[in-house]
């Protein structure tokens, strides 16, 4: 069998960019590479520590799970910032880490502009990103921490839920993955009858839709629990993993706060993180 001589074929002209769309995707770059910063995480990574916040974020999991911790709001309940407040010898927001951390290859801290958070350590990447729109509710934060994530999975909580359940948060989780084929997009457990949005499971590609309804005036997280096919979990589910409904203790006030610092302190009440 004879070969024949190769032939090159002519270069295609390459497209020219456009100047709009170039623009905007390097000025949108530019305001999430200002808005991210680090800490210094206890990780099972050593080359990672301690590195700036873009390499942090690169060289994180991208698979497996992201968990979002919303550290802002103006806590004008509490009159003080919550992320800090001391609790069982820790502060909230380190327990609420530790607790994720179980389940979470990356924990996303969502904090409001200005806010200084508190030391905190993880076994695994942290990263800080500023929610740069105050005042307007838990969606927006959301959002702000799937445009970072890494992971397909992602895990919803509050800075303000010292007790929160492993074992929960990997129920939701499970979940989520159950129904992803079928276009879930959301686990929310119910609560004396409420959805607990702030302690749920969320898919990244939700994130288009949470924008889209930021946009459209939508301010509580819920009013997209329809366009992302939200599962409800109920109480008769989630309870075989937290029979006494622990990780829904929310401490909104300083009256919250010592009523869960009593029962933390009491025999055989929730051990500490």
């Amino acid at each position: 069998m004879s070969s024949r001589p190769h032939r090159q074929l002519p270069a295609r002209p390459r497209p020219r960019p456009r100047r709009g769309r170039a623009r905007a995707r390097a000025a949108h770059e530019s305001r999430r590479r200002r808005s991210v910063s680090s800490v210094m995480p206890v990780c099972a990574h050593p080359s990672i520590v301690g590195r700036p916040a873009e390499d942090l974020v690169t060289a994180s999991t991208t698979s497996g799970v992201t968990a979002i911790v919303l550290c802002g709001g103006r806590s004008s309940r509490m009159g003080r910032d919550k992320a800090a407040i001391e609790f069982g010898g820790s502060t909230l927001l380190q327990r609420t880490v530790t607790a994720a951390a179980e389940v979470a290859a990356e924990i996303v801290l969502v904090r409001a502009p200005g806010q200084t958070l508190p030391a905190v350590t993880a076994a695994c990447p942290i990263v800080i990103v500023d929610d740069t729109i105050e005042g307007q509710g838990p969606l927006h934060g959301i959002a702000t921490g799937l445009e970072v994530a890494h992971g397909a999975r992602c895990l919803v909580v509050a800075v303000d839920m010292p007790f929160l359940q492993p074992l929960l948060l990997r129920l939701l989780l499970d979940r989520l993955d159950a129904g992803i084929e079928g276009g879930t997009r959301w686990v929310v457990p119910i609560s004396d009858g409420r959805p607990q949005s702030l302690c749920s499971a969320i898919a990244r590609d939700a994130l288009p839709v949470l924008r889209a309804h930021f946009e459209a005036g939508d301010r509580a997280p819920m009013t997209a629990a329809a366009d992302l096919s939200l599962v409800r979990l109920e109480e008769d589910v989630w309870r075989t993993t937290d029979p006494a409904a622990l990780s829904f203790v929310d401490v909104d006030t300083p009256e919250a706060l010592e009523a869960a610092r009593a029962l933390s302190d009491k025999p055989g009440g929730p051990p500490s993180l």
